[in-house]
């Protein structure tokens, strides 16, 4: 009988690593535990065979397990020889009988032909990428550079697999059970492969991602030189630019955990950084937040749920059943705002829609808008935008922070307008050359970073930052702000009504209509 220590190293006492590489379940790799084993001969035929897949590494590599066992296995396995699960080829090929290894190889032959990889089941073979992926994460989470720093260690891989991450697409995740957490092990694995050596990566993500989660601070370190590289780019034109921009903001873009339905929180964390660093509203925030940083996703979740048990946007939380921990369930302007609220700040939401609006017979909005209608709409965004930054000012003390822009289906962040050519006389025209300067977290922070010995070129600026206002054709908008105000108490109860933080018809929230100014 094997002690509890040399049992411990047998690759049998693994069933779920196991399971995952062979394909067996768990229940039957219970079975094969060879200190518990009966000799062959009173073991049924299944068990043998599955006992030699398990030992000699035979799962998955021979079409009949029982006939191999009884050929070359009669004495059942020993105690001295725990071949490893990760076999290598050579010893597979010396390991079978010449019909096996006929029988394998199929009608041409294919393992005299084929590489030691092709000879492998499909769920074993190494993608080259994936082991490279494998190497490169493993290298630089053990870095002496970041050992010990959880952050580094994520912004470390989250580097690695960003060109990865840009082809994950946004679908509708209404609640598929999964977490920022689990979202981001399941790309991960889908990167890694299911080899051996992928597992250890997966365990160390995992890890890594839990500290994060438990310390509640967001790993994605910006900081607002990005604005000074957006302002040389811009000027990397035929003309001087005339830029109105936001006093701070740092760009927080997407990852694997929340690929394709996180775009409410990361723009949050946009106006985050922003506000911690506006003296009107830091104080409260932290006093609020109970920490001074940019909560993770997974701290934004508990944070709106906070809010919507204290009562705020009672409406939007009835539709996300209350909860969104845990979850990949869309955010948007409501949740937002029940969010900073909750947090004492004043913001408000200002909508932004074409004339002709209306429900088909399945409820779905529609939009019939004309040419003229879709200027329309674009005026009043940039002429409300323009406004924003002007009269809070970009000089002196007077701080701006960004914009939440939110339409159907995604939501981005707007730091601030190129009014350069807002003298054209043609209406379609200047719309075609002003515009909005938004941060887009579909992208990641590596994406929008220079790299290296990158140089911030007019084209970065067009391509990443600048977006005319003439692309703008969405039937519907709408943007929140803040006016730097802390809410009172009255003022904190009255944000728990229905409706509120939408300015009415025709009232005065503080802002001029500068159009006749612009058109």
């Amino acid at each position: 009988m094997e002690s509890a220590g040399s049992r411990s190293k047998s690759p049998i006492q693994q069933p779920s690593t196991f399971a995952a590489i062979s394909g067996v379940s768990p229940s039957r790799v219970a079975l094969v535990d060879i200190a518990q084993s009966p000799p062959p001969s009173h073991r049924s035929t299944e068990t043998a065979a599955l006992t030699a897949a398990c030992i000699f590494g035979c799962a998955g590599t021979f079409p009949d397990l029982a006939r191999h066992v009884e050929q070359h296995h009669p004495e059942g396995p020993s105690e001295a020889s725990h071949i490893p699960l990760t076999k290598q080829p050579k010893e597979r090929s010396a390991h079978a009988g010449p019909e096996e290894r006929s029988a394998h190889a199929g009608p041409e032959d294919r393992s005299a032909h084929a590489g030691p990889e092709e000879r492998l089941p499909k769920r074993m073979r190494t993608d080259s990428r994936s082991a490279k992926l494998i190497g490169d994460i493993l290298a630089v989470t053990r870095s002496g550079e970041v050992a010990g720093d959880v952050m580094a260690q994520l912004r470390s891989v989250a580097a690695l697999i960003s060109v990865r991450t840009r082809n994950v697409e946004y679908e509708c995740s209404i609640d598929d059970g999964k977490g920022y957490v689990d979202s981001y092990i399941m790309r991960l694995q889908g990167l890694v492969g299911e080899q051996p050596e992928a597992f250890a990566v997966l365990d160390q993500v995992r890890a890594l991602l839990k500290a994060m989660d438990d310390g509640q601070e967001e790993y994605q370190r910006p900081n607002n030189e990005l604005l000074d590289v957006i302002k040389t780019a811009a000027a990397n034109g035929k003309q001087e630019p005339q830029l109105l921009v936001c006093s701070y903001v740092g760009f927080y873009g997407r990852d694997l955990g929340d690929a394709g339905w996180g775009c409410g929180y990361r723009n949050a964390q946009m106006l985050l950084a922003s506000l911690l660093q506006w003296p009107s509203t830091a104080t409260t925030l932290k006093t609020e937040l109970k920490y001074p940083f940019v909560p993770n996703i997974s701290a934004m979740q508990l944070l709106l749920q906070d809010a919507w048990s204290s009562g705020f946007s009672r409406f939007a939380a009835a539709e996300l059943d209350g909860i969104v921990s845990d979850s990949s369930k869309w955010i948007g302007t409501a949740e937002i705002q029940a969010l900073f609220s909750s947090l004492k700040l004043e913001c408000h939401i200002r909508d932004f829609t074409h004339a002709r609006i209306a429900l088909d017979a399945g409820k779905q909005v529609i939009a019939r808008a004309t040419k003229v209608e879709c200027l329309r709409l674009q005026q009043e965004m940039f002429t409300f935008a323009y406004d924003y930054f002007t009269r809070l000012g970009t000089t002196g003390d007077l701080f701006v922070p960004p914009l939440y822009l939110q339409y159907e289906g995604h939501s981005r962040t707007i730091i601030g307008l190129d009014i350069t050519d807002v003298g054209v006389e043609d209406p379609q025209k200047r719309m075609e050359k002003v515009g909005f300067l938004l941060f887009d977290p579909a992208n990641t922070q590596w994406d929008v970073e220079l790299k290296g010995k990158e140089k911030p070129t007019r084209k970065y600026y067009k391509e990443k930052v600048f977006h005319a206002m003439a692309s703008f054709q969405e039937p519907m908008y709408q943007i929140l702000y803040f006016t730097g105000k802390v809410l009172t108490d009255r003022e904190y109860r009255d944000m728990l009504q229905a409706g509120c933080g939408f300015p009415r018809a025709g009232a005065n929230d503080g802002f001029e209509d500068y159009s006749h100014l612009l058109f």
